[in-house]
């Protein structure tokens, strides 16, 4: 109210009308009368809440100004939200691909890994058995050899073996 007051547009419409019931009043000599400053009174009354309510709805426009704009300013941000979640979705998306490549190259890796340790352990444990192979066979043809020598003829064997 007290803004509807400060208004210029008011305050002059009441200047107005309270200076055309001083002027009527005047010409009909009843200037300083009561009945002139309650019609004074009464007509400023009548001019406020006239104008205030056309002040109310102009007021109402605006408001609904702003209510629109605020709707849609709500809009475009709503609308921005979602944009910004897709694109997080999306990242994450292409995060987790990436995640589980790599934790499949991993595994690949291990797995090779893991296949080369045994080959190369199955290779050593082969060396073994055949060194084991190799030096049983080589105490097998000494003890033939030797048997023979010791049952006559043996390191004539011996001799015909290595020419």
């Amino acid at each position: 109210m007290a803004a509807f007051r400060a208004g210029p547009g008011y305050q002059y419409q009441v200047d107005q009308a309270t200076d055309a019931v001083a002027r009527k009043a005047s010409a009909l000599g009843m200037l300083g009368s009561g009945n002139t400053a309650a019609a004074i009174s009464d007509r400023a009354g009548h001019m406020a809440d006239q104008e205030y309510d056309r002040y109310l709805g102009r007021l109402d426009g605006l408001n609904r100004l702003g209510y629109d704009a605020t709707g849609r300013q709500a809009g475009v941000l709503s609308d921005r939200a979602d944009l910004f979640t897709g694109r997080g979705r999306d990242r994450a998306s292409v995060y987790g691909d990436a995640t589980r490549l790599g934790v499949s190259t991993a595994q690949h890796t291990a797995d090779g890994a893991v296949s080369a340790l045994h080959g190369g352990m199955m290779a050593g444990q082969n060396a073994a058995a055949n060194r084991f192979g190799a030096i049983m066979g080589g105490l097998q043809l000494g003890s033939k050899l030797l048997g023979g020598a010791a049952g006559g003829g043996g390191l004539g064997r011996l001799g015909s073996l290595f020419g």
